[in-house]
């Protein structure tokens, strides 16, 4: 009836045993511990008696004493070993043979009524930090057992099923909680797992991106952040660290296109960050900020560089207006709403990075280009004025370029390009026919300087005309550099080849003539022979006019100028009859000291 009692008792009991040793040897053993009480008592109260027969009887009593325990000690080990154990309602009679088997596997019965959420193994703290730094496709070999299949192959989180994910995550879905709560409730029944198991299965989550943690102060969502995962790998920080689950996730359509909006526009070349399918949602959208923070930058070092900037590449300037939208700071509470406002903005954001871009690889490029194509075609403009000469088709190309410079310089390079080359033609035919026509006439100069040149090598003595061959060498020199056989141009007003521009080149047309003058004086300035020298007398005279302390030279002597009688037909004359007049002259003043002063008596006859 007892035992009846007992299971009806304890038949919902999961955590209790009952143990009911068999009783039939209870009188027996009921009279051992009385007599054992009683020699123990004597013991106690005679056992410092000076009677020496009396102490004698005491240690017999003791001897007694401890036959009967050895006895009464046997009699109650058989009485538990031959007793009725009872789980729940369930009774099992026990034996010496048996006794030791069935206890042990009534117990772990009942360990596992108890922690019948605990896992048949544990994982090892040591993990921590081989989750947060292995490579995406080796993170499933850190997990053997299949309580513990967190990723496939591939990298992909697809542990949610796994009954400890379910447990933690039903723990820290509504709130953020501390990690002593968390080894405390998860360390005790129903499911008794270990502070590794906790503490490895929560940096998993946290590397799947399915979590999200407070730490020193601040709220961290990757594994890539580095300051955080001492809250996983130091058991007391961990305690003072707190968790929670992060609910919200992207849709696969939508990750699917955000990943491929950043992988088209190689942001991982730009910015050295890099996604693909396996980034977490929350890296996915904090990508987003860094990306935008980055060409963010990215324009204000080209503001630096550049001068101007805002004004040269107005709409480049104008992109970070845009970029600001995606560059706030990313939260648990705003990193689905900025990845779904990037896909509904996707256009305008991919328009934003691509322009920037290529103004980037432009003015590394072609900036300088183009300023050189501006500095040009306004070169030459100033030129032509220079010139006193007009051309339309260059003063159209030039306004066309001058538009399209201040619109978009990146986006026209080509057309800016092409007007500058059309600037660049019509200058050349220009600079080339007037280039053709100063050769000619230089020349032609040439010709009658080599004519003369000869004369005098050949009829006039050399020592006496030193001066006049310098001047024909340095005339034949000044029309060499005039007779230009062919004209190199770059973007620049001046030929390559000979190194003038346009209105040089027709100014030194222009004044072709005056050195065809050049050429008739010094013909006539040829010597045939040497003036006479002066007389004794005269130098008599000269020599007392030292000695007598006369300082006045004989340049510097008042003597009567040469009278020089020049008759004009008219005012009105050929070039040629101009010449001879002049030629005859020359020679009438060959003889004549070059300091010597003449006096002119100029006479027309019309």
């Amino acid at each position: 009836d007892f035992i009846e009692s007992n299971k009806m008792d304890t038949q919902y009991n999961k955590d209790e045993i009952t143990l009911i040793p068999d009783n039939k040897d209870f009188a027996y053993i009921d009279k051992l511990i009385g007599e054992i009480s009683r020699y123990s008592y004597m013991e106690e109260k005679y056992s410092n008696e000076n009677d020496p027969i009396k102490r004698q009887v005491i240690r017999d009593f003791a001897i007694i004493r401890e036959e009967k325990e050895k006895d009464l000690r046997i009699k109650i080990e058989l009485a538990y070993k031959e007793a009725s154990l009872i789980y729940m309602f369930d009774e099992h009679l026990l034996n010496t043979d048996s006794f030791k088997a069935t206890i042990n596997e009534i117990q772990r019965k009942l360990i596992k009524n108890i922690y019948f959420k605990k896992l048949r193994t544990q994982l090892s703290e040591t993990l921590v930090s081989k989750i947060f730094n292995s490579k995406k496709e080796d993170l499933h070999r850190l997990f053997s057992d299949n309580e513990f299949k967190f990723f496939d192959a591939n990298g992909n989180f697809t542990g949610d099923h796994l009954k400890i994910v379910e447990e933690l995550s039903a723990k820290i879905n509504t709130g953020f909680v501390d990690g002593k709560s968390m080894e405390a409730d998860f360390s005790r029944a129903p499911w008794g797992y270990s502070f590794g198991t906790i503490v490895s299965t929560l940096a998993t989550l946290f590397r799947a991106g399915r979590l999200s943690v407070k730490y020193n102060g601040d709220t961290w969502f990757s594994h890539k952040q580095k300051a955080v995962h001492d809250a996983f790998s130091n058991a007391t920080k961990f305690k003072s660290a707190s968790f929670k689950s992060i609910t919200n996730a992207l849709t696969a359509a939508q990750k699917n296109k955000t990943v491929q909006l950043l992988m088209d526009l190689e942001i991982d070349q730009h910015t050295g960050r890099k996604v693909d399918w396996n980034t977490n949602d929350f890296d996915l959208a904090d990508t987003i900020r860094f990306v935008a923070d980055h060409f963010i930058s990215t324009l204000t070092s080209l503001d630096d560089t550049v001068n101007n900037f805002d004004i040269l590449f107005q709409n480049v300037a104008q992109q970070k207006q845009t970029l600001l939208d995606y560059s706030s700071k990313v939260t648990e509470n705003n990193y689905i709403d900025k990845v779904e406002y990037l896909l509904i903005n996707d256009e305008s954001f991919k328009s934003s990075i691509q322009t920037i871009i290529k103004a980037q690889k432009f003015i590394k490029n072609n900036f300088q280009k183009v300023k050189d194509f501006k500095e040009f075609v306004e070169d030459v403009s100033s030129e032509l004025k220079k010139a006193n000469l007009s051309d339309d088709k260059i003063e159209e190309t030039k306004d066309e370029f001058m538009c399209l410079y201040k619109q978009d310089m990146v986006k026209n390079f080509s057309s800016l390009r092409q007007f500058a080359q059309e600037v660049k033609d019509q200058y050349y035919l220009l600079i080339k026919n007037s280039a053709s026509e100063m050769t000619d006439e230089y020349q032609l100069l040439q010709d009658q300087l080599e004519k003369i040149s000869n004369n005098l090598k050949k009829n006039f003595p050399a020592e006496l005309n030193i001066e006049n061959q310098e001047n024909i060498d340095n005339l034949k020199q000044y029309f060499a550099d005039r007779i230009i056989g062919d004209i190199q141009l770059g973007f620049s007003i001046t030929c390559e080849n000979c190194g003038f521009s346009l209105s040089e080149i027709l100014n030194y047309t222009a004044l072709a003539p005056n050195k065809g003058v050049e050429i008739t004086i010094i013909e006539m300035a040829f010597i045939s022979k040497a003036p006479p020298e002066p007389d004794s007398e005269d130098k008599t005279k000269s020599e007392n006019d030292t000695k007598s302390g006369d300082a006045t030279t004989p340049k510097q002597k008042n003597t009567a100028p040469r009278k020089i009688k020049l008759q004009m037909a008219g005012k009105i004359m050929t070039v040629q009859e101009y010449k001879n007049i002049l030629k005859s002259q020359l020679t009438a003043l060959a003889m004549a000291r070059p300091d010597e002063k003449i006096e002119l008596d100029i006479e027309t006859l019309d």
